[in-house]
């Protein structure tokens, strides 16, 4: 192959291994070696970089890289002395010293062919790893005529003269090309090679526009500015046309992209009614002249309506009963049969003469004859209901039917007759007498009833009416002994309790007073006392509240303690073990986040959860246990050991191949004619007809959606840009759940809901506290970007939530435990779905379905740092430490 073929391949592959490779010393080696695989043994000027611990022995080189079985293998360094020992593979070789500088060793008949690695060790500290390749086959080393000088260090290959050759241009230290025309750099995906002498020559250059810039050369070509112009660019303006048969589209007369037009200019559009020699369109359509308007047409338009150039002769109706004319407002159409029933007698309508008989008028003063009831003139049978007995009953001023009641006013006491009015209103007399004070008349009755005495207003009063202040009182049980101490009650005075009078229920038993109260309960002697409420109690003390049982530095009743407090942690001295501290070692007031869950220890049950496990998402992943199947070519059916999958069951298939009509993981099938724990055929349809592929393959069969979530159900927090993933999976705790009931809001205002909070989050698993997104005091939470040595000043620096120092970068570990720990739902405050990839509360974490930077520095290239992404968990270290990503800091 070509020399810059040859550089790109191995660079690329080189890319390659940088990103994947574990170990510390091998990627540039692997590189070289991957090409010596199957080698015949040859000498060699090869010499392999050296990974060395201990600087005071040194391995350099070996006389060659390739090497068949029981060959020997010169070894060069220095300092070498018997104390070095040689490992293939894990299996110890024997190393033979010849001098502080060279030593050797055979390759053994059983070391397995192909690339190895050879440890060297000393006093159980590494030297190094030198690759070797065990075996031989073809030579496929590139042969270049070029100088080492030229050649890239990570390149083996033979010179002209035959002999192996290593490049010494260091290669692997260019950067990323970053910019378009940047030169010494390394051509990546998005800033590759161009050949500028070919392809960006002045011809090419001319098709390239004037705004676009590629390897540094600048596009000649313009926009379009004239009709006609070719290589240009066709804009907005000036856009490309189809020259071929443009002519015949173009109207005569005019020029369209240089091309003179020969097509016939079109009609205009009819515009007036009659018109001709126009384009009929909806307003103005074509009308059939001879036909529709014609005479006896004509006289079914009316006169003010032209249509096709002809005026209608239809006129209006001005004559009452007129025909063949329009109906209008002043002569609208009317129905002649039956008409003069409906119009009076002497009256013409519509050319008929009523007949029917006009209606009296309404009703419209009392006693009016002649004339239509209404509702406020009813007809009235003066006859009956006016006679004279009536007339008596309705008062002088009603007036009904024409005639007047004659019924007065009462004006008299006890007056009969007459209408009861204001000043004389109606009484029932019966038994009125014992109702009126002895003395007065009230509607002509003579009162009986006894005047009433007045209300009582004092205590003690007589001949007065008792009230609700002053009720009536049994003297004879008002008693000294009845009534409260000092109270006066109908004039007794109280002396309840008094020595007189003492308490009921007393004994005796010592009372319980306040110049012995300490005395007594501290005694077990009993004593008796009441409550509030007057019941009798009786007690004792209690004769164990002694000093000896106090607290030393506590007082209980006048006793001052002298017993040790109770012990505040295992090894403290002169203190007494209780419930909450019975061990030793350890404190005893325990937080219960510092006591794994699932554990109670003094009473405590931990809150702490040491492991943290992937909740499921139905919507995005159910499925039911695998089960391992055999589809043959050119049957229906499928071996299926032990399944337990019934008729109707939706199935979906995994595999590494599918067999032919089959389509993995994607597409849902319907199990029919299933032979239980022994075969089954999948269908299109329910019932449907069995697919018999062409080509068999050994697939995974699994239930699609059963509705259990289990562990191999899980997913990322990320559950496909949705809310926080809530299913727990069947066996799982809520030991093993985390989320963000597990993190504590530490904002200064308590909670973490305004822009301008400066939010802080404890994760209550790991102690420690995260700030917001791109903190800045009294800033938001923001999505800005900084590179890996911008991102460690910033949360250096940081003085942020009332913290001034403490503050740095988080490391790949930490951020990996906050993903674990549920940092998502953090972001997410426990519910909403993002917007793209954006957090709908973004108070806390402007961003949380992104990469964000740790401290931590990729160990076997150091221009590399890892990342972690909140929403996935995946860590990468895909980016130098230039680029920007978003920072999130810790304390």
């Amino acid at each position: 192959m070509g020399l810059a073929i040859f550089i790109a391949t191995l660079n690329k592959l080189k890319a390659q291994l940088t990103f994947f490779a574990a170990r510390l010393n091998a990627v540039n080696l692997l590189l070289c070696l991957l090409l010596l695989m199957g080698m015949n043994a040859c000498d060699s000027n090869f010499v392999a970089y050296k990974n060395v611990l201990d600087t005071s022995a040194v391995v350099i080189s070996f006389d060659r890289i390739a090497a068949d079985k029981n060959e020997s293998v010169l070894v060069t360094g220095r300092n070498l002395d018997k104390d070095i020992t040689i490992e293939m593979n894990g299996v110890p070789v024997d190393f033979q010293i010849v001098s502080k500088t060279k030593g050797s060793f055979v390759i053994p008949t059983d070391a397995p062919e192909g690339l190895t690695d050879v440890k060297f060790n000393k006093s159980k500290k590494s030297l190094g790893l030198l690759p070797l390749v065990i075996g031989s086959s073809a030579d496929n080393i590139p042969v270049m005529t070029v100088s080492s000088s030229s050649v890239c260090n990570d390149i083996i290959y033979k010179d002209k003269t035959g002999t192996l050759t290593r490049g010494e241009r260091p290669c692997g230290d260019k950067p990323a090309c970053s910019e378009d025309g940047q030169i010494d750099c390394l051509a990546v995906a998005t800033f590759p090679a161009v050949d500028k002498r070919t392809k960006l020559s002045i011809a090419n250059a001319a098709l390239i526009h004037s705004t676009i810039t590629i390897a540094g050369v600048k596009g000649t070509m313009s926009n379009c500015s004239a009709d006609g112009a070719t290589s240009c660019l066709a804009d907005t303006s000036f856009p490309s046309a189809d020259a071929s048969v443009a002519a015949a589209k173009i109207v005569t007369g005019q020029t369209l992209a240089g091309i003179p037009g020969t097509a016939s200019s079109a009609l205009a559009n009819c515009a007036a009614d009659g018109a001709t020699g126009c384009v009929a369109i909806t307003n103005f359509p074509a009308v059939n002249k001879v036909v529709n308007l014609a005479a006896g047409n004509l006289a079914k338009i009316h006169s003010s309506v032209t249509v096709g150039g002809v005026v209608g002769t239809m006129s209006d109706c001005a004559a009452d009963g007129g025909t063949g004319c329009m109906a209008i407002a002043t002569f609208p159409a009317a129905i002649a049969s039956g008409a003069a029933a409906k119009i009076v007698t002497g009256q013409t309508l519509a050319g008929v003469s009523g007949t029917a008989t006009p209606a009296p008028a309404n009703c419209a003063a009392d006693g009016a004859t002649g004339c239509v009831a209404v509702t406020n003139f009813p007809a009235v049978d003066k006859v009956t209901n006016l006679a004279a007995g009536n007339l008596v009953k309705i008062h002088t001023t009603v007036t009904v039917g024409g005639v007047v009641g004659t019924m007065a006013s009462c004006s008299a006491d006890g007056g009969l007759s007459c209408m009861a009015v204001t000043g004389f209103p109606a009484a029932n007399t019966t038994g009125a007498a014992a109702k009126i004070l002895t003395g007065q008349t009230l509607a002509g009755v003579a009162g009986s009833a006894t005047v009433t005495p007045g209300n009582c207003s004092t205590d003690n009063q007589t001949n007065c009416v008792t009230t609700s202040t002053n009720p009536a009182v049994i003297k004879a049980n008002v008693t000294a002994d009845l009534i409260k101490n000092g109270t006066v009650i109908a004039g007794v005075t109280g002396a309840y309790p008094s020595a007189t009078y003492p308490l009921a229920g007393a004994t005796g038993t010592a009372d319980l007073d306040a110049a012995t109260f300490n005395a007594k309960v501290k005694s077990a002697t009993a004593f008796e006392y009441w409550d509030s409420a007057g019941g009798y109690q009786t007690g004792a003390g209690s004769a164990n509240i002694t000093a000896a049982n106090i607290v030393t530095g506590v007082s209980i009743f006048g006793s001052s303690g002298t017993a040790p407090a109770d012990c505040l942690y295992g090894t403290q001295g002169s203190c007494q073990a209780d419930t909450k501290c019975s061990w030793t070692g350890s404190a005893c007031e325990v937080d219960p986040w510092n006591i794994r869950a699932g554990v109670t220890l003094g009473g405590k049950a931990g809150a702490l959860k040491t492991s943290c496990r992937n909740r499921g998402s139905a919507s995005t992943w159910d499925t039911g246990l695998p089960y391992s199947a055999v589809v043959t070519a050119s049957t229906p059916t499928i071996a299926v050991t032990g399944h337990p999958f019934s008729n109707g069951d939706i199935v979906r298939i995994d595999g590494s191949t599918a067999p032919t009509g089959l389509t993995l993981r994607t597409q849902t099938y319907f199990v029919v004619n299933s032979v239980a724990s022994t075969s089954l055929q999948l269908s299109l349809t329910s019932g449907g007809t069995a697919i018999t592929p062409s080509t068999g393959a050994n697939v995974n069969i699994y239930k699609w959606t059963d509705g259990t979530v289990q562990w191999w159900d899980t997913i990322d927090d990320y559950n496909n840009n949705l809310a926080f993933p809530t299913a727990l999976v069947s066996g799982f705790t809520s030991s093993n759940d985390c989320s963000s009931a597990d993190w504590q809001d530490l904002t200064a205002d308590g909670t973490c809901d305004a822009a301008a909070d400066d939010c802080m989050m404890k994760d209550k698993i790991s102690g420690l506290t995260w700030s917001e997104s791109y903190p800045v005091t009294g800033a938001a939470a923001a999505s800005t970007a900084e590179s890996w040595f911008s991102a460690i000043q910033h949360c250096n620096n940081l003085n942020f939530g009332g913290y001034a120092t403490g503050w740095r970068l988080p490391t790949q570990k930490e951020l990996m435990d906050a993903y674990a720990h549920g940092i998502r739902d953090v972001g997410f405050n426990g519910a909403g779905v993002s917007t793209g990839s954006t957090n709908l509360n973004a108070n806390f974490i402007a961003d949380v379905d992104t990469y964000y930077w740790s401290a931590s520095t990729t160990s076997y290239n150091t221009s590399y740092a890892w990342l972690v992404h909140l929403s996935y968990g995946a860590t990468t270290n895909f980016s130098t430490k230039s680029p920007a990503y978003l920072v999130l800091c810790v304390r």
